[in-house]
């Protein structure tokens, strides 16, 4: 059976977008079964990694971490009970410099409800 070009780009499209599929799922896969929670452990006086994984090349680490106000409730607090989060950070160099940023209550391989 003969395709003509514009069946044969649809079916390109349509394996092209499978395969991303694929891949997505592969990579949810592995960091389940990658991403082990550890131990809560502070990080700084102002951040306590509650977990920590790798995924796209990126560290990401969940974090509770003050804020840095002064009246707020996380001061003096231990942060293990008190700290705000947590929340998602992304750690990666770049050009020889440390990047963060900060992702959210869902880590990136997290499906959105929506």
């Amino acid at each position: 059976m003969r395709l003509s070009l514009e069946e044969k780009r649809n079916l390109q499209q349509w394996l092209e977008a499978e395969i991303k599929h694929e891949q997505r799922e592969q990579d949810k896969e592995m960091i389940a079964e990658s991403a082990t929670v550890k131990p809560l452990n502070v990080s700084s006086t102002n951040s306590a990694i509650v977990e920590s994984c790798s995924y796209e090349g990126r560290t990401y680490q969940l974090e509770r971490r003050r804020c840095g106000k002064k009246a707020c409730k996380c001061v003096g607090a231990d942060l293990r009970s008190s700290g705000h989060g947590p929340y998602w950070y992304a750690y990666w160099k770049e050009s020889g410099k440390l990047r963060t940023q900060y992702i959210g209550k869902r880590a990136p391989w997290q499906e959105s409800s929506s």
